[in-house]
């Protein structure tokens, strides 16, 4: 399938700034599961885009304007998405080297480990010991079915604890707080950063029920996933994530080829699959923010960002 992202980022400011520094994460990566076709970063005003790699392999350009009054920020890319591996594996607790792992099975200051998360995660304990893949998903889903997906009331700033806190969030909040759970049970989990396509519903919701039963229920599991995927469901409703960046988990389940990390988005209560477009992965959302910058000079600013995802085939 083959996706167009169009995202948009605009800054109104009320007085004239000086010496603005900016920079982006918005180029699609190249991965086994997509092949970026074309991308293209336009600034406004015109300026000179210089560009450096960071630890997780991430492209990062970056400018700076001598004075300005607003600023528009253009991505464009095209990119073809392949399926992703859905079916439901068992992982047994992995021996994992402690220096590879250590970004992510670590706290940062937005996943900070406190006592409210720690007795969160505490239910999960036994699946840990047992299923790293089962654990993911039971994970996931209580995260959905205990937090309301809601603007306006946490920021870029906002920590696991405030959205366990406050039991509300958007799909930056999930992630963090799903990442956090998985850290306090050792399971490597990072941040990942993207778009959603919000055309056609990926697969159907799986319930607790079938995600924590026995092999024979996995495999049953398996196979309905198969057959639901496609078109959606009159039920569902809209997906999360639209009209910006979207966000969501990988977890770390092995070195084979149908281990590896795979995604999960507790927002939505999904798994990642090829209607999601990665641009890369991270510790948090520091790590992986699409557009952030400084400049001198006291003014207010006024942000509006707008993102589309459109199939082209």
């Amino acid at each position: 399938m083959r996706l167009r992202v169009l995202h948009e980022t605009h800054y109104v400011y009320s007085n004239l700034v000086r010496a603005v520094a900016m920079e982006a994460r918005l180029q699609p990566c190249n991965d086994e599961y997509q092949s970026r076709q074309r991308y293209r970063l336009q600034i406004t005003p015109r300026t000179q885009i210089e560009e450096y790699t960071t630890f997780s392999d991430l492209l990062v350009q970056h400018w700076t304007l001598p004075r300005a009054e607003e600023l528009h920020v253009v991505s464009e890319s095209v990119v073809d998405v392949r399926e992703r591996p859905l079916l439901p594996i068992q992982v047994p607790p992995l021996a994992l080297d402690p220096i590879t792992f250590y970004p992510y099975l670590h706290y940062t200051p937005l996943t900070y480990i406190t006592p409210d998360i720690e007795a969160f995660a505490e239910q999960f304990r036994d699946a840990a010991a047992e299923d790293w893949y089962v654990t993911a998903l039971a994970v996931r889903e209580a995260l959905h079915a205990t937090l309301d997906f809601e603007t306006g009331l946490t920021s870029t700033n906002s920590t696991a604890d405030d959205v366990l806190r406050l039991q509300r969030g958007v799909c930056q909040d999930f992630t963090h707080l799903m990442i956090a759970v998985l850290r306090q049970l050792g399971i490597p989990a990072r941040y990942a950063s993207g778009y959603l396509n919000q055309q056609f519903h990926p697969q159907p919701p799986m319930h607790m029920s079938q995600s924590m039963s026995s092999n024979g229920m996995r495999q049953e599991m398996g196979n309905g996933m198969r057959q639901e995927m496609g078109q959606p469901d009159a039920e569902y409703a809209p997906l999360r994530g639209s009209g910006a960046s979207h966000a969501w988990v990988e977890v770390y389940f092995g070195p084979g080829a149908t281990e590896g990390w795979r995604g999960f988005d507790a927002a939505n209560n999904l798994l990642v699959d090829d209607n999601f477009v990665r641009i890369g992965a991270g510790r948090d959302f520091h790590d992986v923010t699409p557009v952030k910058g400084v400049h001198k000079g006291p003014a207010e600013e006024a942000l509006k960002v707008s993102v589309s995802v459109t199939r082209l085939g």
